[in-house]
């Protein structure tokens, strides 16, 4: 009865032993928050007011599909399905992001994307140190210099927004790596 449970469990593939994983709620959280930046990125470079805004919605579009597609492929080949789609409260804030534009999207774009950094690269911390699954715990530790180094930009822009809310358009964007 054992060794049939057993073949039972390797023939239904590998999404079993992450159903339930704290590696799999890893996978659908990064993808989740990747898709959120992609979008935001995009919502930037449109609705932005200032050439540094722009800029960083720019590197951060590029940088974030190339990690989501890369987190779309390891995924795959472990047959966990990754969501379409931000989750509810990321899609609230994009909504949110929506309604502004000029100085006041990006005070509230920059406001958004430190927290959204933050904990991303918590979470991209916390799995690259104590993951199980090998590759996501590689995909994080690769994933997570970006992060910071977006983090990094996103509050030099913050520090450099003078009172009434204008970024600082002149601020250099750092090189992509």
């Amino acid at each position: 009865m054992k060794r049939l449970c057993a073949l039972l469990l390797m023939s239904l593939g590998t999404s079993v032993a992450y159903a339930g994983s704290p590696d799999k709620a890893f996978y659908l959280k990064a993808a989740a928050g990747g898709l959120e930046e992609v979008q935001g990125g995009k919502l930037a470079q449109e609705k932005g007011g200032s050439d540094a805004v722009k800029s960083m919605g720019a590197k951060v579009v590029e940088d974030h599909t190339a990690a989501n597609e890369k987190l779309a492929s390891i995924a795959a080949s472990k047959h966990i399905k990754l969501p379409k789609t931000p989750d509810a409260k990321q899609r609230a804030m994009l909504k949110k992001l929506q309604t502004k534009s000029g100085a006041a999207f990006d005070a509230a774009y920059i406001k958004e994307e430190i927290a959204d950094h933050k904990a991303t690269a918590a979470l991209m911390q916390r799995e690259a140190t104590s993951g199980k699954d090998a590759e996501a715990k590689a995909f994080a530790a690769e994933t997570l210099p970006v992060v910071k180094e977006h983090l990094s930009m996103l509050q030099k822009m913050q520090s450099g927004s003078d009172m009434s809310g204008h970024t600082g358009a002149n601020m250099p964007m750092a090189p992509s790596k």
